[in-house]
């Protein structure tokens, strides 16, 4: 084995894991599949090991490719945490900042708290990761980002919740619907009367969906999905359908009398948290600890706040 492994077959094999197949790694890293699996391949010859099985078009890790995940994320953490701390000897002068979040806290994020951010220190760059809520968990937990905000974050004993606010779940529908003649709150029963536009699973709201479905003992059952927000406003508008959305993913078509956000009576969605997580025992880098304190400043999930 070399004492050396390259990090373009170790990204290959890294980004195969979390893609599922050679072909959704190869569109992430802009290269043909054949590169992608030309450099496992050498990886696993260098290794003198087979890291992954290969299922159909999909591929799973060995017991052999988990060792080398975890070797990995170990790694390229510390040579993170090394550029992090030649950072702070220049203040905040330089460094990035990643950022995990779910789309639908995205234009207040922007606005509560990167706004500020970016005008106080220019120099910092800013990488924003559009993810699921168990997507985010990963990219905290994995150090792909230093911070995730999502709703219903996922448990992983990696991850701890920094601080977190109430963020109850509405269901969302044109502003002429049948629905908002019907006396309030509405049953997830009630709803399911008609079309459902439903985020896909593994996001937050899909899992507060089939929480509550699974409390009214009802099975529910998807007309159209759409990983985007904006989509899933769409959907919704054109097709009398019923989609569940938190109030700050509407406030404008609210605002604009186009869309209406009618409340639930389901616990599951009363009771539904908007999070922000941290990797358990990470450091905070100068850049980290004024994001989280620009983030009090500006009462940014203010409600409640968890510390270790």
């Amino acid at each position: 084995m070399n004492s050396t492994l390259g990090d373009k077959r170790l990204k290959c094999f890294i980004e195969a894991v979390d893609a599922g197949s050679i072909r959704a790694a190869a569109d992430r890293l802009l290269l043909e599949p054949s590169v992608v699996s030309r450099q496992i391949q050498q990886l696993e010859a260098e290794l003198g090991v087979k890291l992954l099985d290969r299922r159909g078009r999909g591929v799973h890790p060995t017991a052999q490719g988990h060792v080398v995940i975890e070797h990995c994320h170990e790694r390229w953490g510390l040579e993170r945490a090394l550029q992090e701390k030649l950072n702070d000897l220049e203040g905040l002068r330089s460094g990035e900042l990643r950022v995990a979040l779910s789309e639908g806290f995205l234009d207040e994020f922007l606005e509560t708290v990167l706004r500020p951010f970016v005008a106080r220190y220019p120099s910092v760059g800013i990488k924003l990761l559009l993810r699921t809520a168990s997507e985010v968990v990963h990219s905290v937990a994995s150090d792909d980002a230093h911070i995730g905000i999502t709703l219903h974050a996922q448990g992983d004993s990696r991850v701890r919740i920094l601080t977190e606010r109430a963020q109850p779940i509405f269901a969302v529908v044109g502003a002429r619907h049948a629905l908002t003649t019907r006396r309030l709150p509405l049953s997830l029963a009630d709803a399911a009367e008609w079309p459902l536009v439903l985020a896909p699973p593994g996001s937050g709201l899909r899992a507060l969906v089939d929480g509550a479905a699974f409390i009214e003992r009802i099975e529910i059952e998807s007309r159209y999905t759409a990983n985007s927000i904006p989509a899933l406003k769409w959907l919704t508008a054109v097709n009398q359908g019923v989609t569940f959305l938190p109030h700050i993913t509407v406030a404008h078509e609210l605002a604009q009398k186009t869309l209406a956000a009618l409340p639930l009576s389901n616990p599951v969605f009363q009771s539904a948290r908007a999070q922000v997580v941290v990797r358990r025992g990470r450091g905070y880098s100068s850049a980290l600890s004024t994001l989280v304190n620009l983030m009090s400043e500006f009462g940014y999930f203010s409600d409640s706040t968890r510390s270790e």
